[in-house]
């Protein structure tokens, strides 16, 4: 009895610390400038030439039948992004305008966005993936899509705004 009231014990005091722990646990992204006036993009460096990082989650949300992986900002804080910003076209120029976040300082080749939140994506080069099924079998199909770079040039998406600019594309 002693043993179990004991353990019941110890489990109580360290429940806040093991929520504390993963509500501050954070993952980081490696940032780099997009141009899409060159199609090209460059690695967001400080002036000791180390790469620079943001702070957050890699998230997944589904937009109809896509799914859009994003990272969203530990800070929720659009500062952060326009410092981002601002540092990229000091660095390479006015047209690498738009930051965005990978896993590591390898790139992986794959177009994913910044987030404010589950609903305010930071705009950029986007892909989308929809999952298919063929012959009984699921493979990924991807469905490269450049939001908007429409004369408006909006600095971030809401998600029907994405699922509008989506519907207006095809994947096939």
């Amino acid at each position: 009895m002693t043993i179990a009231f004991n353990n019941v014990f110890k489990l109580f005091l360290l429940f806040p610390f093991i929520l504390f722990a993963n509500a501050y646990s954070s993952e980081k992204a490696y940032v780099y400038c997009y141009s899409p006036l060159d199609d090209r993009w460059e690695w967001l460096t400080d002036s000791n030439s180390n790469y620079v990082t943001a702070d957050g989650e890699w998230k997944t949300k589904q937009i109809g039948t896509y799914l859009l992986k994003f990272f969203q900002i530990t800070s929720q804080n659009s500062d952060e992004i326009e410092s981002f910003r601002n540092q990229c076209i000091t660095k390479y120029g006015k047209s690498y305008k738009f930051v965005q976040p990978t896993t590591d300082s390898s790139f992986d080749f794959h177009w994913k966005p910044f987030a404010l939140s589950d609903q305010q994506i930071v705009n950029g080069r986007i892909e989308v993936r929809v999952f298919r099924f063929l012959g009984g079998r699921a493979f990924n199909h991807f469905c490269k899509i450049t939001l908007p770079y429409s004369p408006d040039q909006r600095r971030y998406l809401s998600i029907p705004k994405i699922n509008q600019l989506i519907g207006n594309r095809s994947c096939s």
